[in-house]
């Protein structure tokens, strides 16, 4: 989950084979992140309840948190796939 400012990657690279020089040792890592032009508080209005409005609230009973389908843009109201 990426928030507003500066993210970090962290890697931890570790060679399988001893004595090779870093020149021989390549990693290249990329981020990449959607960002939904829809502020959070719009995609919750939605809900009926001013109770079930938090980022940590599951109005639909799926499993899924109204920030986690925030970020994946689906309906916080709808029962969708259950998270893993």
């Amino acid at each position: 989950l990426l928030v507003s400012g500066t993210n970090v990657l962290a890697i931890h690279g570790m060679n399988a084979t001893l004595n090779l020089s870093d020149e021989e040792f390549i990693l290249a890592a990329e981020l990449e992140a959607t960002v939904s032009s829809l502020p959070f508080l719009n995609s919750v209005a939605v809900i009926s309840s001013a109770d079930e409005r938090s980022t940590g609230d599951d109005p639909d009973g799926d499993g899924q948190d109204n920030l986690l389908e925030h970020a994946a843009g689906t309906d916080p109201t709808v029962a969708g796939i259950p998270a893993a």
